[in-house]
């Protein structure tokens, strides 16, 4: 017993095209979760003055730390010392994007072609007629 989808019929267009269509649409979604990510976790709204107007405005979020660093001294004969030095760096250079893309999508396709027996039928009848008025008309 055939099940209902057995019985369905697709247009051939669509089951070709239909896996190449979910492979652009997923692509498209992974592009959209790093903006998303970029905007949530490295971008902070403030508020600015534009003259009388304030404006909301984005700004890259920064993360501030202090670290020593080995610097030349010059008055001790080049000898290196030690200075604490303060650095600003943004977010989104010490973590890591969640990239993601398809590069490259192997698509293995089944299909079985029927031609449905009644439209052959009528078919071949057409066909004998057209070849019995056509051999017809010569005489």
């Amino acid at each position: 017993m055939a099940t209902d989808f057995e019985e369905e019929i697709f247009p051939i267009g669509d089951l070709l095209s239909g896996p190449i269509t979910a492979i652009q649409e997923a692509q498209v979604e992974a592009e959209r979760r790093v903006l998303e990510f970029i905007l949530d976790y490295g971008m902070e709204e403030y508020v600015k003055q534009v003259g009388a107007a304030r404006e909301t405005a984005l700004r890259l979020r920064t993360m501030d730390f202090e670290m020593s660093q080995s610097v030349p001294d010059p008055a001790n004969g080049g000898i290196s010392v030690d200075q604490q030095v303060n650095v600003r760096a943004p977010l989104l250079s010490i973590i890591r994007l969640p990239t993601l893309g398809i590069e490259e999508a192997d698509i293995e396709l089944s299909l079985d072609i029927e031609l449905d027996q009644k439209s052959s039928s009528q078919t071949e009848n057409k066909t004998q007629a057209n070849k019995t008025g056509s051999s017809s008309t010569s005489k």
